[in-house]
């Protein structure tokens, strides 16, 4: 019992030590870095986890502005689509006040973050959506797989978020 709570100290000061080293300093992984470019791949569909997924890209844009500069673009396709919509058509009648909060999301990612909002016209081609249904703050492409190539080849750095 004593060794196991002398290990659980140890975790948590290594832990606070590790927390405390980033806080005033630039992590390694930025060191050098004055531009982040990012371009993250959205396609889930439960819209919780839709929900989750957007706040964490706020979170990190968050840090990453605490130490250097970003551009970022969240691209949207799969079923991540049926949530990018004016009207509550293509979503379950018990999804309509989260589809809210994830429009809310997206209007801070635009406006706050300054991300630029893609979406893919063959995913909601094939989802029966009509691009006139897209909220007016994400750009419709025409294919989200192109322009997720063209951001790679720019440099931007891929984060998948499934």
């Amino acid at each position: 019992m004593k060794r196991i709570i002398v290990s659980f100290i140890i975790v948590l000061l290594a832990a606070f030590s590790v927390q405390a080293q980033e806080s005033g300093n630039t992590p390694s992984s930025l060191k050098g870095v004055d531009t982040a470019e990012i371009v993250f791949d959205v396609n889930v569909g439960n819209p919780k986890l839709l929900s989750l997924r957007l706040k964490l890209i706020e979170k990190t844009l968050s840090d990453i502005s605490s130490h250097a500069k970003y551009r970022a673009v969240v691209a949207f396709r799969g079923a991540a689509s049926d949530f990018m919509t004016k009207n509550d058509n293509h979503i379950e009648k018990d999804e309509k006040q989260i589809k809210k909060d994830i429009y809310l999301r997206l209007k801070t990612l635009k406006n706050d973050y300054n991300v630029t909002l893609e979406q893919c016209a063959v995913a909601i081609g094939l989802r029966g959506i009509s691009p006139d249904e897209i909220y007016d703050i994400i750009n419709v492409v025409k294919n989200g797989y192109v322009s997720i190539i063209g951001y790679q080849n720019q440099g931007y750095a891929f984060v998948p978020m499934d």
